[in-house]
């Protein structure tokens, strides 16, 4: 028998490889489980995700052989960006509005914006906007559903546009958080200047409320996108994790959405990307890198001051990278001084009043009662380990759940993911984490340790807000912690857990993104699927 001719088949000529394999794997699972949706809930729309779905894979396989291959850097800094952008996108506009929670609130706090930077009162609204701000429109009712997709399909096909305007203060029927004052303190410029100029953008096109609800949504996301990308860009070590954490499903929700998390998560993984860069870089630190480093601070201190956490990364800077011991000390002292300015400046009447007991004047919706206080935590440590352990226990899994976008919307119980849902995303994004061929730098001990221990603060920091400003002090367990609140500070957290000794022998970005996307849009298809059978 004749040998073969080396190079002689077809397979030799063009092999799919492990990526190639892994697309088809995906394609695969997409089409098993749209077919499975569609068989339940016979929907147009999710033919259309599972179409856009086997595209976005077949198309990002294809720039990864083109460009990835080579040099995986490539597909991180020109193929992500456009596929973060685009299913973003999609998640905008699949959401309905103020299917996101306290949306409606954050929509209240950008037109005020709007108005302002407009030189208008703060309370006045075009005459087509009045159905955002009156609760019996039910265009922002908060639910994901059917019913509610078919109101704001509706208002889109209405044409109507009506003229004139009107003060809020004149109308009935309004949510009670249109009436508040502008506060820059809880809401900053930096969180809500990107959606008050979408917002601008539709006033000056003319369009109708709902054009102008998602347009001011759409703003906002590119904004944190933009963060994003330009994080993923420049991160010298963990870019596989900043690719997997801003691709999980709860991430993509609250960037489409007016809610501040949108600008906080972008804030903090860019200020998580600049300290890595300065941390890992070789010869002296770039003045730009320091200015960097020390504007986003500044900027993401008063977002939410548990994240400011982040900064003690600044510490790990080789103090070579300055020109001078002195310089080194001053710009670090001086990082963290401003981020601390700025908390004392917009946030420290929001800190102290978590600190002390309003003497039973608290209120949680309907409930009334007294909050926790900073003193009965600390005086009673055998009660409050208590509670804590008992909020662990009762909700642990929730929080796991609700970190990774087990339960879309406003938690609504009927959308909720099965557990080997939330729990495939986890092992994806934790998978994301593990030193590969392209992604294989790992932090000093020391550094490694500060990471995860800044990143458990912020946590701490969160759940110890809730608890203060949301639990009453008859409750046995923390009330209104979720695992969106975690977000910022994922990408430290995974990458001051990587080590030395788990490492994969391939390159993992593009399973890493392919993966992600493919769960994005199968969480789609599933809340649409859930959303209808209401």
């Amino acid at each position: 028998m004749g040998k073969l001719r080396k190079g002689g088949g077809v397979g030799s000529r063009f092999k799919l490889g492990r990526a190639g394999a892994l697309t088809i794997i995906l394609i695969g699972v997409t089409a098993l489980f749209v077919a499975y949706f569609y068989l339940r809930v016979p929907s147009a729309r999710l033919l259309v995700l599972g179409t856009v779905s086997v595209v976005i894979l077949a198309a990002s396989f294809l720039c990864y052989r083109v460009l990835g291959k080579s040099d995986t850097a490539l597909f991180a800094q020109r193929v992500f960006p456009v596929l973060l952008l685009v299913i973003a996108s999609i998640f905008t506009v699949f959401s309905p509005a103020g299917a996101v929670p306290d949306e409606h609130y954050h929509f209240f706090r950008s037109y005020e914006y709007a108005n302002v930077m407009t030189f208008q009162q703060e309370d006045v609204v075009r005459s087509e906007d009045l159905s955002l701000f009156q609760t019996q429109s039910g265009i922002l009712d908060g639910s994901t559903d059917y019913a509610h997709w078919s109101r704001i399909e509706a208002g889109l096909l209405d044409g109507q546009v009506l003229s004139g305007e009107t003060s809020l203060q004149n109308e009935r029927g309004i949510f009670g958080q249109a009436h508040d004052p502008l506060d820059i303190s809880a809401n900053g410029p930096q969180l809500k200047v990107p959606s008050a100029m979408g917002i601008i953008f539709a006033k000056a096109l003319g369009v109708d409320a709902i054009l102008l609800f998602y347009l001011g949504r759409f703003a906002n996301m590119l904004y944190a996108a933009l963060l994003i990308i330009f994080a993923v860009r420049i991160t010298p070590v963990g870019r596989n994790v900043f690719m997997a954490a801003a691709l999980l499903p709860i991430t993509l929700q609250q960037i489409g959405s007016y809610s501040y998390d949108a600008a906080t998560i972008g804030l903090a993984f860019l200020l998580t990307a600049l300290l890595l860069n300065a941390i890992c870089g070789e010869g002296k630190i770039r003045v730009r890198t320091l200015v960097g480093i020390a504007i986003v601070g500044c900027l993401l201190a008063p977002c939410k001051v548990i994240y400011t956490a982040i900064l003690l990364l600044v510490f790990f800077i080789p103090k070579e990278r300055f020109t001078s011991n002195r310089a080194c000390v001053l710009f670090k002292g001086g990082a963290l001084l401003l981020a601390f300015a700025m908390i004392v400046a917009f946030r420290m009447s929001s800190v102290g009043s978590l600190a002390q007991s309003s003497g039973g004047g608290d209120s949680r919706g309907a409930e009334h009662g007294t909050f926790y206080s900073l003193n009965d935590v600390l005086a009673h440590p055998r009660n409050s380990f208590i509670v804590i352990m008992n909020s662990l226990f009762a909700n642990g899994g929730f929080y796991l759940s609700s970190t990774v976008g087990g339960n879309p919307g406003t938690l609504q119980p009927n959308l909720a993911l099965p557990a080997f849902a939330w729990l495939s995303i986890l092992f994806a994004l934790l998978l994301s984490g593990v030193r590969s061929i392209d992604d294989d730098r790992v932090l000093s001990g020391w550094c490694r340790i500060v990471s995860i221990f800044a990143a458990l603060l912020a946590c701490a920091g969160a759940i110890l807000s809730m608890w203060l400003g949301w639990t009453f002090n008859t409750e046995p367990v923390i009330q209104g912690v979720q695992g969106r609140y975690f977000l910022p500070v994922i990408p430290l957290l995974l990458i001051g857990m990587r080590g030395k000794v788990l490492s994969a022998d391939a390159n993992m970005g593009f399973p890493v993104v392919a993966a992600m996307s493919s769960i994005d849009f199968l969480y789609l298809c599933y809340v649409l699927a859930a959303a209808m059978q209401m």
